[in-house]
């Protein structure tokens, strides 16, 4: 049997100067290091890069993820330009 994902329309994203931030409609955590955080929201990819990135919370069935680092970036990515991204990040 295949698992099902939650099916979440939306998502949201709130950033605290920085140094936290939490978000709602994320399907799945793709990966997660200090310096990269990769999640599934609706049918794209979101890649928060930063420093010291710790994840503090994760539900995923509700949907809800919250982490603490500092954060430099924020990148979208459809899942059809994810496979060429992950090769740039990680060379």
């Amino acid at each position: 049997m295949e698992e099902k994902k939650p099916a979440f329309k939306i998502h949201n994203l709130k950033i605290e100067n920085r140094k936290s931030f939490s978000m709602t409609g994320v399907k799945n955590v793709e990966s997660f290091s200090d310096k990269n955080l990769i999640v599934e929201v609706n049918d794209e990819r979101l890649i928060i890069e930063g420093e010291g990135i710790n994840i503090t919370n994760l539900d995923l069935e509700s949907g809800s993820l919250a982490a603490d680092g500092k954060i430099n970036a924020l990148k979208y990515a459809s899942k059809k330009s994810a496979a060429s991204f992950f090769k740039s990040i990680f060379k």
